[in-house]
């Protein structure tokens, strides 16, 4: 799979952390707490479109990160929601992981940044919180 990342700093993609969420993204670098990471890129889509890398911006306008080559923010995980098996959402698994990146959407511009909530370190994985809509289209 192609994948590409605009960040400063040093990620890469590999199994994640929780048990049936493929990969994630991790860092082989320190991140300092509200940081800019990377951007959520991918192609514009007009109207009414859904998909599981699809990000709404608003109403109107959202970006599908689902394909190649793919962006590298598209990978990262929510540790709030974790099904037992993809789709299927009745039962989660129980760990210690929480989210510690956030998504910060820019309307005017169309741009969609991730930021660290707090200190990252070397070898730790990227989680976002994908937000209660993501998880209630399923």
């Amino acid at each position: 799979m192609k994948t590409y990342t605009f960040s400063q700093f040093d990620l890469f993609i590999g199994p994640s952390n929780i048990p049936n969420s493929g990969l994630g993204v991790f860092t082989k670098d320190f991140i300092p707490k509200d940081t800019l990471i990377d951007g959520y890129f991918g192609r514009y889509v007009e109207g009414l479109y859904g998909g599981e890398y699809y990000f709404k911006i608003d109403d109107y306008l959202g970006i599908d990160a689902s394909e190649e080559p793919r962006c590298f923010m598209s990978f990262l995980n929510d540790a709030s929601f974790v099904p037992t098996s993809k789709r299927k959402l009745k039962n989660f698994i129980k760990h210690n992981f929480t989210n510690n990146c956030k998504f910060v959407v820019d309307i005017e511009n169309k741009k969609v940044k991730v930021y660290s909530l707090v200190d990252i370190y070397p070898g730790n994985e990227l989680f976002v919180s994908y937000g209660v809509d993501y998880w209630n289209t399923f």
